[in-house]
């Protein structure tokens, strides 16, 4: 019969040699610990262990479960992580991931350049902070409405606060992350400086309304 260490990764194989030191010293009678099985066929499986002490006995009892598919799909999940956030570091645009009731847990530059604020002080509800009292309530219904409905939120158009007082107009929306069942599992929320196409617009507003005014 084989040593059981002979069918480790090589990767896996210090890890859990440490494992398995923590039961021969007497203070761990139970140890959960993961690692890299060999097949018969040369490839491995990831493989969760629950390994106890029968001291009577002087034996080990062992019970192993395959967690290959979990392990791929969260490697898989990582990996996907990593690229959304190197495209959105670069991204022109202001970009924010959030858990499903809408707290930040990623902002990019340019989100954090439009408040006025650090990656670190972006995070969680701050964004309540940063729209405008007078547009508040209107924005936050609209996203609300959207969420209840399991549905994108649509763009909104409200007034950014910076932290130095200076307030810019931006349009953001959102889209909604889920799971295979269809539950919400999170937002990735895009958010655009539209404040000199604003001020276009008033511009043209006011020139029409004085245009107006003379030829009444």
């Amino acid at each position: 019969t084989r040593p059981y260490l002979d069918f480790v990764h090589p990767e896996d194989l210090d890890a859990t040699m440490r494992e398995a030191s923590l039961l021969r010293s007497g203070n761990h009678e139970i140890i959960w610990f993961e690692n890299r099985y060999r097949c018969l066929d040369g490839s491995y499986r990831w493989l969760a262990w629950k390994v106890s002490v029968v001291a009577s006995e002087n034996q080990l009892v062992c019970s192993a479960r395959d967690i290959t598919e979990q392990k791929t799909q969260s490697q898989a999940l990582a990996a996907s992580e990593q690229r959304f956030r190197q495209l959105a570091t670069r991204a022109p645009i202001g970009i924010a991931q959030a858990d499903a009731e809408g707290s930040i847990f990623f902002a990019n530059s340019k989100w954090c350049e439009m408040a006025g604020v650090t990656a670190k002080e972006a995070l969680g509800f701050a964004w309540k902070g940063f729209i405008h009292p007078e547009d508040l309530t209107r924005t936050f219904s609209h996203w609300q409405s959207s969420l209840q409905a399991g549905e994108d939120m649509p763009p909104v158009e409200f007034r950014f606060l910076h932290r130095n007082g200076d307030i810019r107009w931006a349009s953001s929306s959102s889209t909604l992350l889920k799971d295979a069942a269809g539950k919400i599992t999170g937002q990735i929320v895009s958010q655009q400086d539209i404040t000199e196409r604003r001020e276009a617009e008033n511009a043209v507003r006011e020139s029409e309304e004085r245009f107006r005014a003379l030829v009444t």
